[in-house]
C-alpha cells in the first residue's frame, strides 16, 4: 500500500497539471483570437448616417434597429445585369455561412427599385427576410447613406462600389472588402466572427 500511495499521488498531480495546461491553452487562444483583428479595425471611418428606409417587404428598416447587431452591407440595384449579380450570390453565401450576421443591401437605383421589385429581386436568392433586408427610399435618403457610408451615389449606378462594408454593433464601420477578390471576403468572414466574439 505504500508503494502504491506516491504512484497515486504522481498521477493525481500529472491529471490535474494536465487540465491546468489544457484551461490555459484554451484561456489565451480566446485571448490571442480577440487581440488578431487586423489593422484596419484602428482606422476609424466613422459612424453610419441615421437612416429610415422602406424594406422589401414593405415595412421600414431604420439605423437605430440595427444597432446592437453585427451587419454586412452592399450597394446594388436590380436591373444590372453583370457585378451586382455577383456581389448578391456572394452576399447570399455569406448569409448562409455567418447566421449571427445581418446582411443589408442598399439600392443605388431607388426610383425603379420599389419594395415590390427588391421582393422579386430577393426571392431569386432565396433571401431569408429576417437576416438579408433590401432597402430603399427617396434618392436624396439613398444619397445620404452613400456618402455616410462613403461610397458613390445614385447619380451613376453603372460605377457604384462593388465593396463590403462590415459594421459594428454600435454602428462604426470596420472595414472595406472588394467582393470580387476571395482574399477579401475570407478576411471579412474573419473580422465579422471576430466582432461577433
Amino acid at each position: 500500500m505504500k508503494n502504491k500511495l506516491p504512484l497515486f499521488r504522481w498521477t493525481f498531480l500529472a491529471v490535474n497539471l494536465i487540465l491546468l495546461l489544457v484551461v490555459i491553452f484554451f484561456a489565451a487562444h480566446r485571448y490571442f483570437f480577440r487581440l488578431r483583428l487586423p489593422a484596419v479595425f484602428s482606422q476609424n471611418y466613422g459612424r453610419i448616417p441615421d437612416f429610415s428606409l422602406a424594406e422589401r417587404s414593405g415595412q421600414t428598416v431604420s439605423s437605430s434597429g440595427l444597432k446592437g447587431k453585427v451587419w454586412i452591407a452592399d450597394f446594388i440595384f436590380t436591373r444590372c445585369a453583370d457585378q451586382c449579380l455577383v456581389m448578391t450570390q456572394k452576399m447570399s453565401l455569406l448569409s448562409r455561412k455567418m447566421e449571427s450576421v445581418q446582411c443589408v443591401s442598399f439600392s443605388v437605383d431607388p426610383e425603379y427599385d420599389n419594395p415590390a421589385v427588391l421582393q422579386g429581386y430577393a426571392k431569386k436568392f432565396e433571401a431569408d427576410p429576417g437576416r438579408w433586408f433590401f432597402l430603399t427610399g427617396k434618392k436624396e435618403a439613398m444619397n445620404r447613406v452613400a456618402q455616410g457610408l462613403h461610397v458613390s451615389g445614385t447619380e451613376q449606378p453603372m460605377f457604384h462600389n462593388i465593396s463590403f462594408i462590415l459594421v459594428d454593433r454600435e454602428g462604426y464601420i470596420r472595414g472595406y472588402y472588394n467582393s470580387s477578390e476571395p482574399e477579401k471576403i475570407r478576411q471579412l468572414e474573419h473580422d465579422a466572427k471576430a466582432l461577433l466574439a
